[in-house]
C-alpha cells in the first residue's frame, strides 16, 4: 500500500526536474505545459474505467469543481516552471509542497479525526518562513519580488491540494474508476483552457516580432516541446493518480492532513538532493535554514 505513497513523492519531484531539463535544453514550456496536459488528460481517459464510469461520476459535485478547478492549472503549472527555472528546484518545492498547511489548517477545524497540538501549531507558523527563506537570494535585501513568485505558487499550490483531498474520500471516491476521473478532468479543461491561451496569444502578435516561446516557438522547437509535452504529462498524470490512491489505500490507517506531510516532505529531500546533486544549484546559509524549517514543519505535522 505504500508503494502508491513512493511513486506520488518519485514522479512530483520529477515534474521540478523536468521542468530544469527543460531550461537546459531550450524547451519551450508554455506549449510543452499545454502538451502535458493533454497528454495526462489522455491517460485518465484511457484508464477512467470507460463511459459508464464517466456518465456515473457526472452525477456528483465533484466532477464539476474539479473541471472548473483545471482552469486555474495552467497559471500554476507555468509558475512552477518558471520557478523552478529562476530560483531553483528546492525552493520551488518548499514552496509548492509547503501549501499543504492551508488543507491540514482546514482539515484541523472540520476533520473530527484531527486534533489542534502545539506541533500542528508550531508547524503552521513554520511554513510561511520557511518559503521566505528558501527563495531568499544570497547577496541581496529581501524584496517583495523576489517572493511574489513562490508566495503565489504557495497559496494556489494550496488551494488546489484543498480540492483534491476534500474529495478524496471514500464518501465520494464510491467508484475505483472515479481516482482516474477526478484526475483527468482538471487535465482535460487546462488543455482546453492553454489551447485557448496560445491561439490568443498568436493572433495578438500576428504581424509582431515574438517576445517569448509563449507566442511562438522557434519551428524546430516543436520536436522537443512534443517529446518533453507527452514525458511531462505522463509524469504530471501520475502524480496525482497515485496521490489519489495513496488517500485510498491508506484510510483508515492514517488521516488525509498525515498522508500530505509524509509525500510532501519526501518531495522537498528527493527534489533538493536531485537539484544539488544533478543541476548544481547552490543553497546559501539562508535558503538552507528555510529549507530546515520547511523539514521540520513537515516533521511536525506527522507528530
Amino acid at each position: 500500500m505504500w508503494i502508491d505513497l513512493l511513486l506520488t513523492i518519485l514522479c512530483t519531484a520529477g515534474l521540478f526536474a523536468i521542468f530544469r531539463l527543460f531550461e537546459q535544453h531550450q524547451v519551450p514550456s508554455t506549449p510543452a505545459i499545454v502538451i502535458n496536459y493533454a497528454v495526462a488528460g489522455a491517460w485518465g481517459v484511457v484508464l477512467g474505467g470507460g463511459i459508464e464510469t464517466w456518465k456515473a461520476a457526472s452525477q456528483h459535485r465533484w466532477f464539476y469543481i474539479a473541471a472548473l478547478a483545471g482552469t486555474g492549472f495552467l497559471f500554476i503549472f507555468r509558475l512552477v516552471a518558471r520557478s523552478a527555472q529562476t530560483i531553483g528546484m528546492a525552493p520551488t518545492s518548499v514552496a509548492s509542497k509547503l501549501s499543504m498547511v492551508i488543507p491540514v489548517a482546514i482539515f484541523l477545524l472540520t476533520d473530527p479525526q484531527d486534533t489542534l497540538t502545539w506541533q500542528k501549531a508550531l508547524a503552521l507558523a513554520l511554513a510561511l518562513p520557511a518559503v521566505v527563506l528558501t527563495a531568499w537570494s544570497a547577496g541581496t535585501r529581501l524584496q517583495f519580488a523576489q517572493l511574489r513568485l513562490p508566495l503565489t505558487i504557495f497559496i494556489g499550490g494550496g488551494l488546489i491540494d484543498l480540492l483534491f483531498a476534500w474529495f478524496s474520500g471514500p464518501e465520494h471516491m464510491v467508484d475505483p474508476g472515479f481516482r482516474s476521473v477526478f484526475a483527468t478532468l482538471p487535465f482535460l479543461t487546462a488543455a482546453l483552457t492553454g489551447a485557448v491561451f496560445l491561439g490568443w496569444q498568436h493572433r495578438a502578435a500576428r504581424g509582431v516580432q515574438p517576445a517569448s516561446d509563449t507566442v511562438q516557438p522557434p519551428s524546430g522547437a516543436w520536436r522537443k516541446i512534443a517529446v518533453g509535452g507527452v514525458v511531462l504529462g505522463t509524469v504530471n498524470f501520475g502524480s496525482l493518480y497515485f496521490l489519489l490512491a495513496s488517500y485510498a489505500a491508506l484510510q483508515g490507517q492514517m488521516p488525509r492532513s498525515s498522508i500530505i506531510p509524509v509525500t510532501n516532505l519526501g518531495v522537498v529531500m528527493l527534489s533538493t538532493a536531485i537539484g544539488v546533486a544533478l543541476f548544481r544549484e547552490h543553497l546559501s546559509a539562508r535558503n538552507r535554514l528555510g529549507l530546515l524549517f520547511g523539514c521540520a514543519a513537515i516533521l511536525l505535522l506527522l507528530l
